[in-house]
């Protein structure tokens, strides 16, 4: 019986913390690189975490999609517990971030980051997904108070904290950056008459990003002219006189809605000449 008791002992000591080894030490910096986002959170976890990096993706301008790298170039923590990984959406990257820790021993660890994602798109609002990198079957949690992007920012790289013995995960902060910048090359021509003649309409949004308009007023309905009146009338114009579309467009947003259309099948105003306002 004293020996099953002895080796039991031992396999605790392994597992679970005996000492206050968790303080806060200088720490790991682990950033995307240069016009990528923080998507998710990957590493170990057991009863707490035990190790993290990010996930990054990079923001491709010409398609308006997240392409996502899993390899990280450094991690913090040690190589206990099972693989875990997390990530938002796509087209979405983490925008705040709450961390839960654990007591143990007078020690502290983190259990879990809760992050919410917000979108990549303009107005880079939360989605209202959420994304839990955390441990489980340890002691209680306690939330720490949640922090998040300023606006028009968002995650592009984590700061990780690690116990004396490198074994564990002790807090972890987001760094923030400028979310990307979508404009579209909207431009016009007023004629003597007063018409205004626009190249690809645009709705522009308050800190200067645009996206083209959508050539359906609602979501693939009340397309072409509803769609060209509503413009106008949002330049302080009157109706349409004229229009044409463009299809293949890889991003454009619906005006009764202000819905985003991504990726293939979306339609685009092209051209709108517009009546002055009588």
């Amino acid at each position: 019986m004293w020996k099953r008791l002895a080796i039991w002992m031992s396999v605790l000591t392994c597992a679970w913390p005996l000492s206050a080894s968790a303080e806060l030490m200088a720490p790991i910096t682990m950033d995307c690189r240069n016009g990528e986002y923080v998507v998710g959170l990957m590493g170990n976890t057991g009863a707490w975490i035990d190790s993290i990096a990010p996930v990054c993706a990079k923001w491709d301008e010409r398609t308006f999609q997240s392409v996502m790298i899993t390899t990280p170039r450094v991690h913090a923590g040690g190589r206990g517990g099972a693989r875990n990984q997390q990530t938002c959406p796509d087209g979405t990257a983490l925008m705040s971030w709450q961390v839960d820790k654990v007591v143990v021993n007078e020690a502290t660890y983190a259990s879990a980051v809760v992050s919410q994602c917000g979108s990549l798109l303009p107005a880079h609002a939360l989605t209202g997904t959420q994304v839990r990198y955390a441990g489980g079957g340890g002691p209680a949690a306690h939330p720490q108070p949640r922090e998040s992007c300023s606006p028009g920012q968002l995650a592009t790289g984590v700061h990780g904290w690690v116990s004396h013995d490198q074994r564990f995960v002790t807090e972890v902060k987001l760094t923030c950056g400028r979310a990307p910048f979508v404009q579209s090359a909207m431009s016009q021509v007023r004629n003597a008459d007063g018409s205004v003649n626009y190249s690809s309409p645009s709705f522009v949004f308050p800190d200067g990003e645009s996206i083209r308009v959508d050539a359906c007023h609602d979501w693939a309905a009340n397309c072409g002219a509803p769609a060209a009146d509503t413009f106008c009338q949002s330049q302080k114009m009157g109706n349409a006189v004229s229009f044409d579309t463009q299809s293949n467009v890889p991003m454009t947003i619906v005006l009764s809605s202000r819905r985003i259309c991504r990726g293939q099948g979306c339609t685009a105003l092209a051209h709108v000449t517009c009546h002055p306002r009588s």
